[in-house]
């Protein structure tokens, strides 16, 4: 499987992480992910990303909506 299709699949299971971590829909997690650039950045640090397991990822992407301004409701 190429990286850029690995990428792809990293980024579909981190979508459906976000929903359940913010206890939203998929399509509402999906919209905030793109709208925001985190998708772009999920495909961009992906070098990075596939050394990590998904919720450390989601951490980061976290992190990287915080900075672009955008507040998610993250269960605890």
């Amino acid at each position: 499987m190429d990286e850029n299709t690995q990428a792809l699949f990293m980024q579909a299971r981190i979508c459906h992480l976000a929903s359940q971590r913010w206890d939203t829909s998929l399509k509402d997690a999906v919209s905030t992910l793109l709208e925001s650039g985190a998708l772009a950045f999920i495909g961009d640090c992906f070098d990075y990303f596939h050394l990590q397991g998904d919720d450390a990822v989601l951490d980061d992407v976290e992190d990287y909506l915080a900075s672009q301004g955008v507040v998610v409701h993250a269960n605890a």
